[in-house]
């Protein structure tokens, strides 16, 4: 299948597994994909919340069949279990090497910490930990501090 048919039927998928979430859910994923820098991670950010949304519509083998395994395997890292707390959710993303989940990630932790100051400084703190955590494990010799409010961390 050709990169855009990919593009195409992900965005098919996206809509099918989002349709009655609302406008709030079509904004974040399009604003996360507004950040993909190439095919691979367009696709991965409009999936990248679909399994764990809506399982009985999306599943790994089908993933896997319709845009190969790199894709269905950064997609099903993301997909955070039912019961798994967020701790060992990042933990899972950060040890599965896989840069593509990483980054997409990493897209998806800047769109909810550019909308979060409403929900608080818990869910601010935890969001910018995560960043902090995956940013090391995409970049373990780099040293800049990151700051986001009173948290400041190195990647």
């Amino acid at each position: 299948m050709k990169a855009d048919d990919k593009i195409e039927a992900a965005l098919e998928l996206c809509i099918e597994a989002h349709g009655e979430q609302g406008y709030e859910q079509f904004m974040h994923v399009f604003s996360v994909a507004a950040q993909a820098k190439n095919e691979e991670e367009l696709i991965v950010a409009l999936l990248h919340d679909t399994m764990e949304d809506n399982p009985d519509i999306v599943d790994f083998d089908s993933l896997r069949r319709t845009f190969g395994p790199t894709i269905a395997f950064a997609v099903n890292i993301l997909t955070r279990r039912s019961g798994e707390g967020y701790e060992d959710y990042i933990s899972s993303i950060c040890c599965s090497e896989s840069e593509l989940a990483m980054t997409v990630k990493l897209y998806d932790l800047e769109h909810n910490l550019s909308r979060m100051p409403s929900k608080g400084k818990k869910f601010t703190d935890r969001y910018t930990v995560a960043r902090a955590r995956i940013l090391k494990h995409l970049h373990p010799s780099s040293s800049i501090p990151i700051i986001y409010g009173d948290i400041q961390t190195s990647a």
